[in-house]
Formats: structure tokens, C-alpha cells, sequence
């Protein structure tokens, strides 16, 4: 009955990787939007010095997600790996949520819309670098070898 081996760990290596690259995208999503605002919040005097910088620097960091590069970020392999990786994916959501805000902020919408819209749009990532560190710690831990679950092959 139950003769196939269903292989965890590469799947939690897709759905990791994947998490990284939709992060990576929606961070790039931002930095357009950004940019399509910046013009007209320039005419209208808004100082965007900081957000300019934090943008940049955060669509750095998105295109890095979105190349699937470096490995010790994407597929874990060893407990050393999450240090750097889990450091990273605990900061990242601060600096894309940042970038979210700041694009909103930047079109000019009513208060109470555009406040509650930049929550939500920061909101997102951290949710998806929650769970990005979440499966970064377990891909981590679980060190690739030889299957020491039950054998369930049928007598």
C-alpha cells in the first residue's frame, strides 16, 4: 500500500525556494510602483531621499531572491547555513515592508486608505519571510542523508 517514498525534503526546498522568489517579485513589484510615483510626488516637493535609498538597496536584495542566488539561502543544507540565512530572512521583511510603505505613501491616497493599503501591502512579507525562516531553520536541522524513516513496504 504504502511502497512509494515520498521525498520530503526537495519539496520543502521548492516550496522554500519558491517562497523567495514571490517575495523577491513582490519586493520588485514595489520598486516599479516607486518609481512610477517618484515624479509626481517630486513636483509636489515630497522629500523621497531616504525611500530613494531604501528602494534601491531593497530591489537589490529582491533581485538576489529572484535569481535564486547565493545557495545557503535558497537550499540550506547544514545547521551553519541558517545562521546567515535566518539573520537575513529576520531582517529582510522590515527592509521590503519599508519599501511596500514607501511606494504607497508615495501616490498621495486619502489617509486612512493609503495608511491601512501600506500596512497590508507590509504585512505580506512578513508573512512570506516568517515562513521562509521557518523553512529555512527545518532544511537547515534535517540534513540531507539516507531515509531513517519506518520501512512501509508490506510483509
Amino acid at each position: 500500500m504504502f511502497s512509494r517514498e515520498v521525498p520530503m525534503r526537495p519539496i520543502l526546498q521548492s516550496v522554500h525556494a519558491v517562497i523567495l522568489r514571490l517575495q523577491g517579485g513582490y519586493a520588485a513589484l514595489f520598486t516599479i510602483l516607486f518609481f512610477i510615483a517618484l515624479p509626481g510626488a517630486l513636483a509636489e516637493g515630497q522629500h523621497v531621499g531616504v525611500p530613494l535609498v531604501g528602494q534601491l538597496a531593497g530591489f537589490a536584495a529582491a533581485i538576489t531572491l529572484l535569481t535564486g542566488k547565493p545557495g545557503w539561502l535558497v537550499r540550506p543544507g547544514r545547521p551553519i547555513h541558517f545562521l546567515p540565512a535566518g539573520v537575513l530572512l529576520a531582517i529582510a521583511p522590515f527592509l521590503f515592508a519599508f519599501m511596500s510603505m514607501s511606494a504607497l505613501i508615495l501616490l498621495g491616497l486619502p489617509e486612512p486608505l493609503g495608511r491601512n493599503l501600506s500596512v497590508l501591502a507590509g504585512l505580506v512579507s512578513f508573512l512570506l519571510c516568517g515562513v521562509a525562516w521557518w523553512l529555512a531553520l527545518v532544511l537547515s536541522l534535517w540534513t540531507p542523508g539516507p531515509s531513517s524513516g519506518p520501512d512501509l513496504q508490506a510483509a
